[in-house]
C-alpha cells in the first residue's frame, strides 16, 4: 500500500476540483470576449464545424480509403444525365461498390416533450429524410468507372432554406459485411 488515507485522497480530489474551477473562471470570466470559448475561439470554431455532421459519416470518412467519387458536371437540370465517376485505388476491403444518384431532404418540426412534472414543451427538431435515391452496382476493380443516372424530371432541385432543404449527392460505397460501409460522396447542384 501507498500509505495514502481517505482524508489525503479527499484532500487532493478538492485541490484538483478547485483548480478545474479557477480554469472554468478565466476562460468564462477574465478571458471575455477571448480563448477557446469565446465566439471565433478553437472550442467555437469546432462547433460550428461539427454542427449537423453525422458521426458515423466522419468515422466512415477515415475509413474510406481506396474509393473516391466524382461528377462529370457540377450544375444539372432536372431530366439530364450525370455520370457518376467512380475511382478504386484500391479494390482490397471494400466488399461489394455500388455507385448511387442521392437526395436528402432535411427539414424542420415541431417536436413536443413532457417533463415528470407533467409541463409539455414544444421546440424545433431537425429531421432527414430520402426524398430520391437510384443505385447500380460497380465493378470492384481498380481503375475509374463511369455510370450515368438521369435526375427525375419531377424531382425537387437543390434548395437550402431556414426549415427545409434538398442536397443532392452521388454516393459510392463499398458494402462490407459486419463492419460500417466505405462511403464517398460529391453534392451536385440540381438546377430549377
Amino acid at each position: 500500500m501507498l500509505g495514502f488515507s481517505n482524508l489525503d485522497l479527499f484532500v487532493v480530489l478538492f485541490i484538483a476540483a478547485a483548480g478545474l474551477v479557477c480554469l472554468l473562471w478565466i476562460f468564462l470570466v477574465v478571458l471575455p470576449g477571448r480563448g477557446p470559448l469565446a465566439k471565433g475561439g478553437a472550442l467555437d470554431r469546432l462547433a460550428n464545424r461539427l454542427a449537423g455532421v453525422d458521426p458515423l459519416d466522419l468515422l466512415r470518412k477515415r475509413l474510406t480509403k481506396g474509393l473516391q467519387v466524382g461528377a462529370s458536371q457540377q450544375e444539372l437540370c432536372r431530366g439530364e444525365q450525370v455520370d457518376a465517376l467512380v475511382t478504386i485505388l484500391s479494390a482490397r476491403g471494400l466488399g461489394k461498390v455500388e455507385v448511387g444518384l442521392v437526395c436528402t431532404e432535411t427539414y424542420d418540426h415541431e417536436d413536443t416533450s413532457s417533463d415528470y412534472d407533467g409541463n409539455t414543451q414544444i421546440s424545433r427538431a431537425t429531421s432527414a429524410a430520402i426524398a430520391h435515391e437510384a443505385w447500380l452496382p460497380v465493378e470492384n476493380t481498380s481503375g475509374v468507372q463511369s455510370v450515368g443516372f438521369t435526375i427525375p424530371p419531377e424531382a425537387p432541385f437543390s434548395y437550402e432554406g431556414s426549415c427545409l432543404s434538398f442536397k443532392w449527392e452521388v454516393v459510392a460505397r463499398g458494402r462490407r459485411r459486419r463492419r460500417l460501409d466505405a462511403l464517398a460522396r460529391r453534392e451536385i447542384s440540381v438546377l430549377p
